[in-house]
């Protein structure tokens, strides 16, 4: 499952283009999910960027964006923000910044508002203006089409600049509708289409133009985007509510649903699963996919301006807007809380037999029936629950509910009907934890004062006086051998055979007191989480055999338990989702390996919160199709092992940057360095823009170090007082799901 795959080669001075090879896009954003499960991320000028208004955002070659802000040009690897402003940048006569371009030689050229052109290298611009020949200064757009040549949409007209360096422009006097030409588009045949201000939709064949506006059709004048998707259809959006295709000559309105279809469409884009997204004038982001539409309006989304989208080599959707650079991207797991019409806080998980519906119990929010994304609730308000307060679910075969509560006694759900029983009916507590079915459809019932079974409409309880330990019961768990586990918060375990009470052998050899999880596998074999002594295991053999942080276990609190179809153990941790290999374990356990080698997942993977839930029964459970679902603080969690949107994309890795005693460098040729040199620092990054924060490296200089160095996630080597001699330093970096960086950068 998490397997490292092969990746090409990088060079640190070669041509960048190559990295194109490694930018495809393998991954895209699901459009089954529901909006709200997309990971937002947001970064502003408390993050590094140098102005709140972002206008563009583009990716290069090497994975690195470009942002273009109100105040300047940025670079971003997914940490840090490098600032090119007119502070820093000679000839940078505006730093506001409307588009950027990169050409097939890895060129960027840079819009301004009033600058005219930028030709942008190593941190300097060369100017492109009116005196060279720019019908205006104030840039909007720049188009490289596929000729090589740069097309430039400005507020007084159309230019274009050939391979040559030789401009040619167009204003009102040579047909164009308006000069203010906001965004310039090549459609597939190579023809020119123009957006403008007050002039609709003009296309250009290079020798005159034809105007598109209102009597063709066209919503309004004023026009803000073209685009053209796989399928080969133009689309326009405009100002005045425009979601429209060109065709034959006319423009016709596309469908959106109700309320949407007069939002102001900004800017367009198709992603690698074929969603279309359409950005608003203020109004949020639309997901258009074969006529179904989703709005996405939640936090900084709501009520920003959305200038520009780019889709990055790794599936994550970039919006440039006018609250700082925003970001959706998928996670491996798909969350369903509150947002979602669920719950945050989440305590047991099942579902039913041969069906895809699923039952949650919550804290506050009684219990729900999932269907996809629908949900319906039961709540002691409305169906007469006993609380709101769900601590245990268990199915019968014949379809009903048994819902037991913390402080209210156990719901019997059939027919619609919400049955409740309390100490009345025999119960000797109603504070439950836990239910069972035996082998027998008996229901076995753990409370705060012991265990019961209803056997034939009547409650026979059983206490410490009958062999129980003297605290709460919080687990029960009935295996292959017709035996229920008895797991307490705080007294250890306990057996029931026969309706015998007794302690296992294997008691004193426990790595902890409170048990919150059983699972057996198909050999039989019975795996036990403990609060805070981490995994146990019962062999088929008899013999028990615990597993901690020296065996390399990343939590030792482990309050859920599954196993995928592949071989491994899901555990939910206090501090994350945990896989292991269920062949490692068994290594460990025999003495042939010393530590097992575990995947965590936390919230840089799309979990919401880390801290699952513990103590209340079950808090997983695996559906038909092998998907496993977990309780947590921040809503129930499923995981589909089979597709968690592996990145495979090997992170190039960069050196940005030479300090010797604290003067930057060039360090594009060799470097030598003066006798009287004492501290070196090198700055290095991996742009993997998924998880930026998880990027591990690892280094060595070359007639220094013995071995590579590994530093987790700094990104600045440091070397004082070396000695005369030739050095060659080497960086590699490894992304979130292990895949390292095939060559190291290097100088």
């Amino acid at each position: 499952m998490f397997k490292q795959r092969e990746g090409l080669v990088f060079d640190l001075f070669q041509v960048l283009v190559l990295t194109l090879l490694l930018c495809s896009n393998v991954l895209a954003l699901n459009p089954s999910r529901l909006p709200t499960q997309y990971i937002h991320d947001r970064y502003t000028r408390a993050d590094g960027l140098p102005a709140g208004a972002v206008w563009t955002v583009v990716q290069d070659a090497d994975g690195y964006l470009w942002v273009g802000t109100q105040n300047g040009l940025a670079r971003f690897d997914g940490v840090r923000f490098t600032i090119y402003d007119a502070s820093n940048t000679p000839g940078m006569a505006s730093q506001d910044i409307r588009d950027i371009v990169i050409d097939p030689s890895g060129q960027i050229w840079l819009a301004s508002y009033g600058g005219g052109v930028y030709r942008f290298n190593r941190g300097e611009v060369e100017s492109i203006s009116t005196e060279q020949g720019l019908p205006h200064n104030v840039v909007y757009d720049l188009l490289i089409a596929d000729d090589g040549s740069l097309w430039i949409g400005t507020a007084g007209g159309l230019a274009r600049r050939g391979t040559d360096g030789a401009i040619s422009s167009w204003t009102q006097d040579d047909g164009l509708s308006v000069n203010r030409v906001f965004k310039v588009f090549e459609d597939d045949q190579g023809m020119m289409w123009l957006a403008t201000f007050g002039g609709g939709l003009s296309r250009f064949d290079g020798s005159g133009f034809v105007a598109f506006g209102v009597e063709e059709g066209l919503v309004s004048n004023q026009v803000h985007d073209i685009f053209q998707d796989r399928d080969g259809r133009l689309l326009v959006g405009t100002y005045e509510g425009g979601f429209q295709e060109f065709k034959d000559g006319r423009l016709e309105s596309l469908p959106l649903d109700e309320g949407l279809a007069g939002l102001a469409i900004q800017t367009m884009l198709e992603d690698g699963n074929g969603n279309l997204w359409l950005a608003s004038y203020g109004n949020g982001l639309i997901r258009y996919s074969e006529g179904d539409v989703a709005h996405l309006t939640f936090g900084a989304l709501a009520g920003t301006v959305i200038s520009e989208m780019i889709e990055d080599a790794e599936g994550s959707l970039w919006l440039a807007t006018r609250d700082g650079l925003q970001r959706l991207r998928d996670g491996k797991f798909t969350v369903f809380g509150q947002s979602e019409g669920l719950s945050d806080t989440t305590f047991v998980v099942t579902g039913e037999a041969g069906s895809d519906v699923v039952w949650v119990g919550t804290e506050g929010r009684g219990l729900f029936r999932m269907e996809g994304n629908s949900f319906q609730q039961w709540s002691q308000a409305e169906n007469g629950l006993a609380s709101d307060n769900i601590s245990a679910i268990t199915l019968t075969p014949d379809g009903e509910v048994w819902a037991a509560s913390f402080g209210a006694g156990l719901n019997r759900i059939r027919g619609g009907e919400v049955e409740v029983y309390g100490r009345e009916a025999g119960l000797p507590s109603e504070h439950l934890f836990a239910l069972e079915l035996d082998s027998e459809q008996r229901l076995w019932v753990a409370s705060s004062v012991g265990i019961s079974v209803l056997d034939e409409g009547v409650f026979r309880n059983f206490s410490p006086e009958d062999g129980l330990p003297a605290a709460a019961i919080r687990q029960l768990f009935g295996d292959s051998q017709g035996r229920l586990w008895i797991g307490s918060n705080g007294g250890g375990l306990s057996l029931m055979i026969d309706d015998e009470i007794v302690r296992p052998e294997f008691h004193d050899m426990l790595p902890g007191t409170i048990v919150h999880a059983f699972h057996e596998d198909e050999a039989g074999r019975i795996w036990m989480g403990f609060r805070d002594g981490g995994l146990g295991l019962l062999r088929e053999d008899g013999r028990f055999v615990s597993f901690g942080l020296e065996q390399g276990l990343p939590s030792v609190s482990v309050n859920a338990i599954e196993q995928d179809m592949d071989g491994h153990l899901w555990l939910a941790t206090g501090s994350g989702l945990v896989c292991a290999s269920i062949a490692e374990l068994l290594g460990v356990a025999d003495g042939e390996l010393a530590r097992i080698e575990a995947e965590v997942f936390t919230e840089s993977d799309g979990l919401r919160s880390i801290q699952f839930t513990g103590g209340f029964q079950p808090t997983s459970w695996r559906d038909r199709s092998g998907q496993l679902w977990f309780t947590s603080t921040a809503g129930v969690v499923r995981v589909n092992p089979d597709q968690l949107n592996f990145n495979d994309r090997p992170p190039p890795v960069r050196i940005e940057r030479l300090l010797v005693d604290g003067v930057s460098v060039d360090a594009d040729q060799p470097v030598a360095l003066s006798p009287d040199a004492v501290n070196l620092e090198i700055d290095y990054t991996g742009l993997s823009l998924v998880s930026p924060t998880e990027v591990q490296f690892r280094y060595r200089l070359l007639g220094y170090d013995r071995d590579w160095q590994s530093v987790g996630s700094r990104r600045t080597a440091y070397y004082t007082g070396l000695p005369n001699g030739s050095y060659v330093f080497q960086v590699l970096a490894r992304n979130d799901d292990g895949v390292w960086s095939p060559e190291p950068a290097q100088i």
